[in-house]
């Protein structure tokens, strides 16, 4: 029995199954951030390619935004693009971006915090720098005067 359907009228060719006899089609192996062996469709050499690691626009804008704590994007693979050539001829086989792992939007969430929690702190320690210094260097008595002169002498 043919497992093939029969041909359209009027066509004369049988279908053939991809990949040869057997219809076995080898599956390459998908792009990661390691290099995977490939046969190059340009000088047609088999070999492991090579991989070129970048920063994403996303990671660059989260430098430029976060400033110094935005520099977690280049330790973490989910803001990086890795890009997959030939070793040979350079032919590009294409890029993986893998996704942010949920540590890289926990440690994403920290550096947001620190950006807009540590000035609030800086600021708290100021003020309360500043008024202890002023209570422990003006005298109590200077203190009352003042605030009588406010209250208007009463």
């Amino acid at each position: 029995m043919n497992p093939y359907p029969p041909p359209y009228p009027g066509e004369s060719h049988q279908m053939l199954p991809k990949g040869g006899p057997g219809g076995h089609v080898p599956v390459p192996e998908p792009l990661q951030k390691l290099p995977v062996s490939r046969v190059c469709p340009a000088c047609h050499q088999q070999s492991l390619t090579t991989v070129l690691v970048k920063l994403k626009l996303t990671g660059w804008a989260l430098i430029l935004f976060l400033g110094v704590c935005g520099l977690i994007a280049c330790c973490q693979d989910g803001w990086k693009q890795f890009k997959h050539k030939c070793s040979y001829c350079g032919f590009s086989f294409g890029s993986y971006e893998p996704p942010l792992t949920t540590s890289e939007k926990v440690s994403l969430a920290g550096a947001v915090c620190c950006l807009f929690l540590v000035p609030i702190i800086i600021v708290i320690v100021y003020l309360v720098t500043i008024f202890v210094f002023i209570k422990t260097t003006v005298p109590d008595d200077a203190y009352d005067t003042w605030t009588e002169t406010l209250n208007g002498g009463r």
